[in-house]
């Protein structure tokens, strides 16, 4: 299963933790990561707190657990830009969430972040396998994990050259 049908099939609560520049931790609920053509995840926010810090200190953990289960993963993410297009971020935020953007909501930011490591909600081994299509990122049940001998990439690698089974276009 690719990350990306991954969040499409499971049911949950997501976690955004991030820091300021101080290392002043704060943790918002948000919904699940937008998957990016070019190989980063996404996030829409809002002008608070959770995006004055991403802007101080790029680095944040989402956390998804899974409805009714221990079981999840943890996302370790670097913002890497923010979309400065006001009409880019409105067609996003209608292709995600069918809203339409307009002047009495608060600014929203699409934040775009790379990939660097995933983790199980619970444990420490890193989950490595590419999570191209038809290559899975998680064990199946017995445990293991299915491997495409043809995929080039390399797993630690994976999400920043990343092409493959994306939902949103964007553009540089």
């Amino acid at each position: 299963m690719t990350l990306k049908k991954y969040f499409e099939e499971q049911h949950g609560i997501g976690i955004l933790a991030t820091a300021d520049e101080q290392g002043q931790v704060n943790t918002a609920v948000y919904d699940r990561p937008l998957f990016m053509d070019d190989g980063t995840l996404a996030f829409i926010m809002s002008e608070r707190l959770t995006y004055r810090n991403i802007m101080a200190n790029p680095h944040a953990s989402y956390l998804f657990a899974e409805a009714g289960k221990f079981a999840g993963v943890r996302l370790y993410l670097t913002r890497t830009e923010e979309e400065k297009d006001p009409q880019k971020t409105a067609a996003i935020l209608k292709h995600a969430y069918g809203i339409e953007a307009n002047d009495e909501r608060e600014p929203l930011h699409v934040l775009y972040f790379q990939l660097n490591k995933i983790l199980p909600l619970l444990g420490s081994t890193e989950i490595t396998e590419c999570p191209h299509k038809n290559r899975d990122f998680l064990p199946d049940e017995g445990g293991h994990h299915h491997h495409d001998d043809n995929c080039q990439c390399h797993a630690h690698e994976v999400q920043a050259k990343c092409h493959h089974h994306r939902d949103y276009p964007r553009s540089k």
